[in-house]
């Protein structure tokens, strides 16, 4: 089993399989997560009251985000969770393709 990881946000939550070890690292704890993570946990497309929009560098470049604090985060493991974790949800509009395509 892979590292799995149960976010949960005013009152919703899923569980996903996150990216990690990315060499990211920041002031507060923080998970990012694209819209259709933001969607499930009826985050996105209307952005709760107190959201932040905010610039953060990445590999690529600049990328716009939407901060919005509140958050808490378990990881899931096979003998039970470790958590939580209070910590804000910064939803990302741009996402990562989950294949490669070859010509």
């Amino acid at each position: 089993m892979g590292v799995r990881v149960r976010i949960e946000f005013r009152g919703r939550s899923t569980e996903t399989i996150p990216l990690v070890n990315t060499g990211f690292e920041g002031d507060v704890p923080e998970v990012l997560v694209p819209l259709h993570i933001a969607g499930r946990l009826g985050v996105w497309p209307r952005l709760p009251e107190g959201a932040l929009i905010e610039t953060y560098r990445s590999a690529s470049g600049l990328m716009r985000v939407y901060r919005v604090a509140g958050a808490r985060v378990w990881l899931v493991e096979e003998l039970g969770r470790a958590g939580p974790v209070d910590s804000y949800l910064v939803i990302s509009e741009y996402t990562m393709s989950r294949s490669l395509t070859t010509s």
